[in-house]
This record gives structure tokens, C-alpha cells and sequence, in this order.
């Protein structure tokens, strides 16, 4: 058996629980590598002041709306591409994942210049004072000149998580975490880039990743075939790709923004405060990125399931990855409600308000962290069905419905507080929306299933 008729055999037949372990646990790591590195550029870059490292926190919602483009063609096509194969429809899965590529090229090619011509302006909404903005501009330019670069391996990677190729991707992920890694500190210390070089570490990984991944595709190695020959402008493959991909976009927006909030509300408590806030985000994102990557893995075996009508298997698939999502995060919630100064104490460099801002950011979020992964499981699920509706507003909820009332809000009544409370607030109400979402879509899967079985006996299977 070759390793294309592997990976479909493991969508389709494999135990569930070592299903979820084969997709889930490479996404894992790759996503644990990715987050990693952008803990480890703040680990860095807090060498060089409260400054820098405030400036770095600054651009980081750009950062975000950057993979929300990636996410938006890559995840909106890895679940048409997962339904697809499921349901035998190659072609169908070849354009979509042709199209999704050249139209991230396209995207990266108008962001890179819109940010550009509008940079100073962004950077000053985003909070930037007159101390960060010199850093924060260093950071941004080379960051955004390599975006499309970023936004095609987001991409790329994603396609090839949804027809169950989540071992290349965590090897690919990690060859380009370590080489960040290695590379941060030469380009910030031994040439004397400072922020700057932290930026050209991370975009000479990201290109190393790109590079491997189109060789990859290109050695025939893959179920799904990405050529310019497959490129499709028909309105049907675009809009499935938009369905649910926008939804993704709305998402990181919604999350760039709500940080872009954050360090404005936190801005007027100096440099240090924009710097606590935005390590400990960071850190929060280590721990959210592992629920990332498994989910990753849990979508393509949702996808399948219900593309093949095999409602079953997709059920326990379902109890399974929330028994385990739930498990993890009870443990990171632990460790964050009881080690939070610990933590903060490794980027602090003596600043006592490093490490007490940022403790708090930490455990008052670990309080509600182990909600997480269930959230995180049940939106997964509306978009692995093609749910947009549901989707769309589950996505917009954490960091947009219930996020920005909230850090508009709170801060007035609870001061810096309030700003600590806004995130917190948002994701408990947002897990009630997913639970209250779900239940409607349990019930018609289980009436799909019981149909399922009926017509199955009726036909003596």
C-alpha cells in the first residue's frame, strides 16, 4: 500500500482514536513549532527593552490578519478538498486546491502593497507611541514585504492536512521553527538587526517551508494535484472556498483587531504594560496552538465521515476528541492559574511590572482555558460540514460579538482591570453560543444516522 492509498485508508478506516493520533499529533506539532518561535522571538527580542519588545506586540494583529488570509484560502479549501475526496470527486478537489493557491498569491500581492502606502497610519492605530513606532515600522516592513510568501505556505499546508498528509506537514512546520529559532538571535545579536532581524529570521523560514512544500507537490507524492492548468474562476469553487474561509479571515480580523484594542487600552499604562500584555498573549497562544493543530487533524476525519455518510464513525470521532481537548486544557489550566508569575519572570529582566501585569493576563485567561477545547471542537465541526451560517458567527463571537463590547466596556469601569477581564469574559460567552449552536446540529445528525441505518437494513447491509 503507497502512501497515498495510506493516508485515505486511515480518513476512512482506521480506529478512530489512532486516526485522531496519526492527523492530530503531527498538526500538533507543527503548530506548537509555529507558536514556539513566536515565543521565542519575544524571549529574544525582550533582551533588547520594553521598547522593542512593545513595538514586535504592535504588529502582531497584522501578523494575524496575514495568516487569516493564508487560513482563508487554505482552510476554506481543505474542507471542500476533505468532503471531496470522501465523496471520490478528484477534479472537483484539484481545482479547489489550484484555485485556493493562485488566489493567495493574489491577495498577498494587494495586502503587501495597501499595507505599505498606509503603514505609519496603521501602526499609530494599533497604539504605537512615539518610543515603539521607530521599532514597530523596522519590524513591519520587513515582516509585510515577505506576507504573500506567508500567506501561500498557510495555505499549502493546510491543503495538505485535508487529504491527511499531517506528517509532512509537522515536518515541514518543524524544520521551519528550528531554523527560526537558530536564526533569531545571529540576525538580532551577531549582525546587530535588532527587531528587524528577528522579522528576516522568521521570512527565511517561512520561505524554506514554502520551497519544501512546493517540491513536495511537485514530486507527485500527493492525492490532491496543484497546477495552473486547475485554476478555476467558475463562481461555484470560489464561493465553496469563501464559505468557509472568510469565515476563518473574519476571525483572525476580528482577533487583529481585538489585540490592536488591547494595546491601545493598555498603551496608556507605558511600554512595559503593551509588553506584559503581549508576552502573555503570546504564551496563551503556545497552549491555544496545540487545540489548533489537533483539530486540524480532527477536521479532515469529520469531513470524510460526513461526505461518506458513514455518521457512526464521525460521532465517535466527535466524543473522542472532546474527551481529550477537555483533558489537556484542564492541565493548562492548571498550570497557568499557578505558575503565571513563573512564567512571566523568563521575559521580565527585573521589570517587576512585566511579571505582574502579564501574570494576570495569564491566570484570569487559564480560568477559562479549559472551556477551550470543547468550544474549539464543536466550531470545527460546523466547518468540516460546510455549516457557513453557524460558522460565521461562532468565529466572529470570541473575538468580535463578546470581545469588543467588552474591552470597550470593562476598562472604563475596572481600569487596567477591565483589560485583563475583557478576554475571559469573551470566551465564556462564546462557549455557550457553540453549546447552544450544537445541540440543533446533534440532533439532525443523529436523525441523518438513524436514516442511514434504516435504508442500510432495508437493503439487508
Amino acid at each position: 500500500m503507497d502512501a497515498k492509498q495510506e493516508r485515505m485508508r486511515v480518513l476512512s478506516e482506521e480506529k478512530v482514536s489512532t486516526a485522531l493520533l496519526k492527523l492530530g499529533l503531527p498538526a500538533i506539532i507543527g503548530m506548537l513549532i509555529s507558536a514556539l518561535y513566536n515565543v521565542v522571538d519575544a524571549y529574544f527580542i525582550s533582551w533588547l527593552g520594553s521598547s522593542q519588545m512593545a513595538a514586535v506586540s504592535i504588529v502582531f494583529p497584522v501578523v494575524m490578519v496575514v495568516i487569516g488570509l493564508g487560513l482563508t484560502y487554505g482552510i476554506g479549501a481543505g474542507s471542500c478538498i476533505s468532503r471531496y475526496i470522501g465523496g471520490g470527486n478528484m477534479t472537483g478537489a484539484n481545482k479547489t486546491a489550484s484555485s485556493a493557491m493562485f488566489s493567495g498569491v493574489i491577495a498577498g500581492i494587494v495586502i503587501t502593497a495597501a499595507s505599505f502606502f498606509f503603514m505609519e497610519d496603521i501602526l499609530v492605530y494599533l497604539g504605537a507611541s512615539e518610543t515603539i513606532l521607530p521599532y514597530a515600522k523596522k519590524y513591519f516592513s520587513v515582516y509585510m514585504l515577505f506576507s504573500t510568501v506567508s500567506i501561500c505556505y498557510i495555505t499549502i499546508n493546510s491543503i495538505i492536512i485535508s487529504e491527511g498528509a499531517s506528517r509532512m506537514s509537522m515536518l515541514v512546520m518543524l524544520f521551519g521553527g528550528i531554523l527560526n529559532i537558530v536564526l533569531d538571535p545571529i540576525f538580532i545579536f551577531v549582525f546587530r538587526l535588532g527587531v528587524s532581524g528577528a522579522a528576516i529570521a522568521t521570512a527565511i523560514s517561512q520561505i524554506s517551508m514554502l520551497a519544501i512544500f512546493i517540491w513536495y507537490f511537485a514530486s507527485a507524492k500527493t492525492n490532491v494535484k496543484i497546477a495552473f492548468g486547475h485554476v478555476s474562476f467558475e463562481k461555484r469553487i470560489q464561493l465553496d472556498i469563501l464559505k468557509i474561509g472568510l469565515q476563518m479571515f473574519a476571525f483572525q480580523l476580528l482577533s487583529g483587531l481585538s489585540m490592536g484594542m488591547t494595546n491601545t487600552a493598555v498603551s496608556q499604562y507605558g511600554d512595559a504594560a503593551v509588553a506584559s500584555v503581549g508576552v502573555a498573549l503570546r504564551i496563551l497562544a503556545l497552549a491555544s496552538f496545540v487545540i489548533f493543530g489537533f483539530v486540524k487533524g480532527f477536521q479532515p476525519i469529520v469531513g470524510y465521515s460526513y461526505g461518506a455518510a458513514d455518521y457512526g464513525r464521525l460521532k465517535q470521532c466527535t466524543r473522542t476528541a472532546l474527551q481529550w481537548t477537555f483533558a489537556y486544557c484542564a492541565i493548562v489550566t492548571m498550570a497557568l492559574c499557578f505558575f503565571n508569575q513563573e512564567i512571566m519572570v523568563l521575559f521580565s529582566h527585573g521589570d517587576a511590572t512585566i511579571v505582574h501585569i502579564g501574570g494576570k493576563v495569564l491566570m484570569y485567561n487559564g480560568l477559562v482555558f479549559i472551556l477551550f477545547g470543547l468550544f474549539m471542537v464543536y466550531s470545527t465541526i460546523f466547518l468540516a460540514l460546510g455549516k457557513g451560517l453557524e460558522g460565521m458567527v461562532l468565529n466572529m463571537s470570541r473575538q468580535g460579538i463578546f470581545f469588543i463590547p467588552a474591552i470597550l466596556i470593562l476598562p472604563r469601569i475596572f481600569g487596567m482591570n477591565g483589560v485583563i477581564y475583557a478576554q475571559p469574559v469573551a470566551e465564556t460567552l462564546s462557549f455557550i453560543l457553540v453549546v447552544l449552536l450544537f445541540v440543533p446540529l446533534k440532533k439532525s445528525l443523529n436523525g441523518l444516522a438513524m436514516k442511514t441505518a434504516e435504508l442500510a437494513s432495508e437493503h439487508g447491509m
